[in-house]
């Protein structure tokens, strides 16, 4: 639920910047603590492997 709060606050909407190369112009991100960090990691990772975490 962290990492889905923390992509909501951003502005403009994290979709619009995702892979750009303006994140220098995203406002309200910050770095996700190590262990939501690397929960979304596998998550994403498990997700393009065509799993459900």
């Amino acid at each position: 639920q962290e990492v889905v709060d923390r992509l909501n606050a951003l502005t403009p909407p994290v979709a619009v910047w995702v892979g750009g190369g303006l994140a220098h112009r995203v406002r309200g991100a910050g770095r996700l603590p190590d262990s939501v960090a690397e929960a979304a990691n596998r998550v994403a990772t498990s997700l393009r492997a065509g799993r459900a975490p």
